[in-house]
């Protein structure tokens, strides 16, 4: 039993590396769909993208070390006649070991980031709580700097400061709040977070880029969306004109209306939309990713062995 979990955490690892080397590699070719898909669309890609190497990693282990993986996916071995069905086994106890550690740590580090992220946020919301007047759709911060921006992950606020509604037309508010409560609606902090820990073990300059296109993805969803009751250029005008007043920026995760790629934002909008893509689209990628999967099994069984194999020498 022992030589099975260390053999199987070792696996993991192997394979949580592997699948997210070849999510990054994959990252160009994911970017050059975005022509081709409606924001809303492509920031759903991109977060189910990057979330891939963790859950095919823990979707292979349980295949390939579980009986129903060994007796229906797993075809005939080349070990010889006397070869039964068995798992790919095969480690040192002290390697096994300081893979068990390595994958406590990645479980405690990712923990801790999503403690500290939902400690700032909650941080913030008391704050707001303390200082902001509620209203129906949103709370009005009493501050005479402009500010707008959605906080929470279960349950979403939009907050507009006191200086930027008495700033802006009455237009632009309506605009900003139509942005704000579809970021509130789809939970995009929510999303953020997710990302944020999904790409947490790729290299940090490529980590931060991959970030920084899916926060402006939800941005450019959410502009669609406030235009589905303004014009797309009224929505383009909104954004400048709010943009110029903006200069805030909280340390928690938020989603704020004039922060974020204002002139690529304003581009897009001035641009025809690309189109939402059917739902046998969808369909053809989850029938492609659980065939390939299913494939995979007896060949990583294999090479598995292999590698365990030369980890126990």
């Amino acid at each position: 039993m022992i030589e099975l979990i260390l053999s199987a955490n070792a696996a993991f690892l192997i394979l949580w590396c592997l699948l997210n080397i070849a999510a990054l590699l994959g990252w160009p070719l994911i970017r050059r769909l975005e022509q081709y898909l409606h924001p809303d669309q492509f920031s759903q890609l991109l977060l189910i993208w990057f979330a891939l190497p963790l859950g095919l990693a823990l979707l292979l282990c349980l295949l390939l070390y579980s009986p129903l993986g060994s007796t229906w996916l797993v075809a005939s071995h080349c070990h010889g006649t006397q070869c039964g069905e068995h798992v790919p086994l095969g480690i040192v106890p002290g390697l096994g070991t300081a893979a068990i550690i390595l994958t406590l740590a990645v479980v405690l580090f990712l923990a801790g980031k999503t403690y500290r992220a939902l400690r700032q946020n909650r941080r913030l919301l008391d704050l707001l709580e303390a200082g902001a007047r509620r209203g129906r759709d949103y709370w009005t911060l009493g501050i005479d700097q402009a500010s707008a921006f959605t906080v929470g992950f279960w349950r979403p606020t939009v907050v507009v400061s006191q200086g930027l509604l008495a700033a802006s037309e009455q237009r632009d508010i309506d605009i900003l709040l139509a942005h704000e409560c579809a970021h509130r609606r789809r939970k995009d902090n929510l999303r953020l977070l997710l990302m944020s820990l999904f790409t947490l073990p790729i290299p940090g300059p490529y980590r931060s880029n991959i970030r920084d296109h899916f926060r402006l993805t939800l941005e450019k969803s959410c502009d669609l969306s406030a235009a589905h009751h303004h014009s797309k250029l009224e929505v383009a005008n909104a954004i400048v004109n709010i943009a110029r007043l903006c200069h805030i920026r909280a340390e928690a995760i938020t989603s704020a209306f004039a922060n974020h790629h204002v002139e690529s934002r304003v581009h897009f909008l001035l641009k025809p939309t690309p189109p939402r893509a059917g739902k046998p689209l969808w369909f053809a990628l989850l029938a492609v990713l659980t065939i390939g999967t299913l494939l995979l099994v007896t060949p990583l069984h294999h090479e598995l062995e292999q590698v365990l194999r030369l980890l126990a020498m």
